[in-house]
């Protein structure tokens, strides 16, 4: 019986890939179906519902980019890790690594302040817009009862 570290030199090509993508792909179905059901039950709030989804639907694609480019930094480090690694120069190779965990650290606290900024800016945005919409209801009131009683 082999390795389970042998395996990679050792096996066919097709093989490998199939046992490679088939975990890689039912991830992402998962991740769709998480979405879908997200999408449901954000559906179904009252009264909040299609603000809500409009939430979710602008995020989305924002989480989307933001796990690409982990992934694009993560399998860009460790591809030439393990080159370093297989050159025997562990020292490098661990260099690396450190330097791309680093790299990710920094790039999540600036993702996470940045978020924390467009939420306050978006909770400033919202009281503003709630204040101008009681403002126009008082005018449509007002307007109202002044076409009620002739004025207008």
């Amino acid at each position: 019986m082999q390795l389970k570290e042998d395996s990679l030199g050792t096996e066919k090509l097709s093989g490998l890939m199939v046992k490679m993508a088939v975990p890689s792909v039912i991830a992402q179905v998962i991740n769709i179906l998480y979405n879908i059901v997200d999408r449901v039950y954000i559906g179904h709030i009252p009264d909040a519902s299609s603000d809500a989804l409009t939430g979710v639907g602008v995020v989305f694609p924002i989480v989307t980019f933001i796990s690409a480019f982990s992934a694009f930094v993560g399998s860009g480090g460790a591809p030439l890790s393990a080159i370093w690694q297989g050159k025997g120069d562990h020292d490098k190779a661990e260099k690396i690594l450190g330097h791309e965990s680093e790299f990710k650290a920094r790039y999540f606290e600036r993702q996470a302040a940045l978020a924390d900024k467009n939420q306050a800016e978006v909770r400033k945005e919202l009281k503003r817009a709630e204040k101008r919409e009681k403002e126009l209801d008082k005018l449509v009131e007002t307007a109202f009862e002044e076409k009620v009683s002739g004025k207008i």
